[in-house]
């Protein structure tokens, strides 16, 4: 019987990378208006005129962890993708 493949969960960036980015990441959450779980990942409410900021990052993140999903709405955005990279999501954004 066939296995099915997982995604993969790894980053692209090097330590020091990672080190920058979750910095930056955490440097918006900081600012946000709360996190909470949702059935689709983790929800970040943003600040008003953080949103381009967040999309800036989403779209970084975008291209050295491709396993997160981000989707937008007004006033903030969730990450999310497969239970483990909702995890990593969690200790990326949150600490």
């Amino acid at each position: 019987m066939p296995m099915k493949e997982l995604p993969l969960i790894a980053c692209s960036l090097d330590a020091s990378g990672q080190k920058e980015r979750a910095a930056e990441w955490r440097a918006l959450v900081a600012r946000s208006r709360g996190a909470e779980m949702r059935p689709d990942g983790l929800h970040i409410r943003v600040e008003p005129g953080d949103d381009a900021e967040a999309r800036r990052l989403a779209d970084l993140e975008s291209r050295c962890c491709p396993f997160f999903t981000f989707s937008f709405e007004p006033g903030g955005f969730t990450v999310g993708g497969s239970p483990d990279a909702v995890t990593a999501a969690k200790r990326l954004l949150l600490g």
